[in-house]
């Protein structure tokens, strides 16, 4: 085999290993709690993400030493990040409580996760690139986390998230905070919905006709239910802003149109289920 080829099947391997990596990452790790449910959910989510990092760039790195191919300069994005990690380095250092820095303490936001979030950034930016199957995962897993969720704002919990006895509706009584679905805080599962939802309804009015495109139509019934009912104020208004400025960038013609219109038919009607049905 030529140096050549070895380089090549090199790259395609790095590409592969990065797309199963954001499979994972967009579709897994957000349903992945923990044998303790919300207990330790932020816990488990910190360690399957650190294994699956980890994992993921050792197998960059031996792809890369197999092909003896030097590393490219980065770019201006790469290195603001590296700029962004070295700011970090250096807070850590200058801090009095590096040792709590270090992981984070019990939200596990510390120097060690910056450094892994910048790493997936480069290697994600390097080595792969945006692609129907992420979107596609992402939808997955967005729409299974609030198929759980649906089932808790009923008082369900076959996963059995919550401590026994408890259920969604106490939350500010017998518990602090608020917890829903395979994610857990609310305010982070806003966050993941806003960017679900927007993703999903986009696609769908953006692609060709077909039961690939179809298939973006199936998460937003859960989502929207799960958004209407158990959402946030900071929610609501990030997806007003965003159903302000989608219209003129992506309605531009009949088909689209009707695609957009079927989208929203299926939104309106999960949010006002939700709100007529729901405990």
């Amino acid at each position: 085999m030529t140096a050549w080829g070895a380089r090549t099947r090199a790259g395609l391997a790095r590409e592969y290993i990065t797309d199963l990596y954001l499979i994972l990452i967009l579709c897994f790790f957000p349903l992945f709690f923990g044998r303790d449910g919300y207990a330790n959910i932020t816990r488990a989510k910190f360690l399957f993400w650190t294994a699956a990092t980890c994992a993921w760039l050792l197998a960059l790195g031996l792809c890369s030493l197999l092909a003896r191919r030097r590393p490219e300069a980065p770019d201006a994005p790469q290195c603001a990040a590296l700029v962004f990690l070295a700011l970090c380095a250096l807070s850590w250092l200058l801090s009095p409580w590096r040792r709590e820095s270090l992981l984070g303490a019990g939200r596990y936001d510390g120097l060690l996760t910056e450094a892994g979030y910048v790493l997936s950034f480069l290697g994600v930016a390097r080595f792969t690139r945006p692609k129907l199957r992420h979107a596609a995962a992402f939808a997955l897993g967005a729409g299974l986390c609030c198929a759980v969720g649906v089932g808790q704002l009923f008082g369900l919990d076959p996963l059995r998230l919550f401590p026994p006895g408890l259920n969604y509706y106490d939350a500010g009584t017998l518990y602090s905070g608020v917890y829903l679905g395979t994610i857990g805080n609310t305010n982070i599962l806003d966050a993941m919905l806003c960017a679900a939802l927007p993703l999903c309804a986009g696609l769908y009015v953006c692609a060709a006709a077909g039961r690939a495109s179809a298939l973006f139509l199936l998460p937003l019934p859960p989502v929207c239910f799960v958004l209407a009912r158990g959402g946030g104020s900071g929610a609501a208004v990030a997806l007003g802003v965003f159903a302000l400025l989608a219209g003129p960038v992506l309605l531009t013609d009949a088909a689209r149109l009707r695609r957009g219109l079927r989208a929203c038919a299926c939104a309106l009607c999960a949010a006002a289920a939700a709100l007529a049905y729901a405990p």
